[in-house]
């Protein structure tokens, strides 16, 4: 199970710490964050891409020197959830990046691989073809569906 938080509260992750197999950590220049060797569960550093946050490639490069020795780094470019997301989605750099590769991640979404860390492209179209992702739950099951209903997760958790 991985949990989403933005560390708003550390003595509740710390209270699921080792019940919950992951935390996902927003970030958003907070001063505090978790000390992964403070945990047993992993942490993983989750930031949005844009402009006015990382301005340069040179600045990208700052953010990862700083913090992929402490933790899993996680980016993502702005969506098209709004206006103002749409008005800064471009990052002028990103498709410029030296080594990085184009995948898709999940079921469509673009990706990209930088220096060893997953950018997802929401900024980028949907990769369209035949080829299915797959997951495989905690009970065996295998299926190209991602979710499940809730009844059947808690049934096979506690069997």
């Amino acid at each position: 199970m991985i949990l989403t938080t933005n560390y708003d509260n550390p003595s509740v992750m710390k209270k699921l710490d080792g019940i919950v197999d992951s935390f996902n950590v927003s970030y958003y220049d907070q001063t505090e964050l978790p000390s992964q060797s403070e945990y047993k569960s992993d942490i993983t550093l989750s930031t949005i891409i844009w402009q006015e946050r990382f301005p340069t490639m040179s600045d990208l490069d700052k953010f990862i020197d700083k913090y992929e020795k402490r933790y899993y780094l996680k980016f993502s470019t702005l969506n098209f959830a709004n206006n103002w997301c749409i008005e800064r989605k471009n990052v002028d750099y990103l498709d410029d990046l030296p080594n990085s590769k184009f995948v898709r991640a999940f079921e469509f979404h673009a990706a990209q691989i930088y220096r060893g860390h997953v950018i997802l492209r929401c900024d980028r179209p949907a990769i369209k073809n035949n080829v299915k992702a797959w997951k495989m739950f905690p009970d065996g099951e295998i299926t190209n569906v991602w979710t499940r209903t809730m009844n059947k997760d808690m049934e096979s958790m506690n069997n």
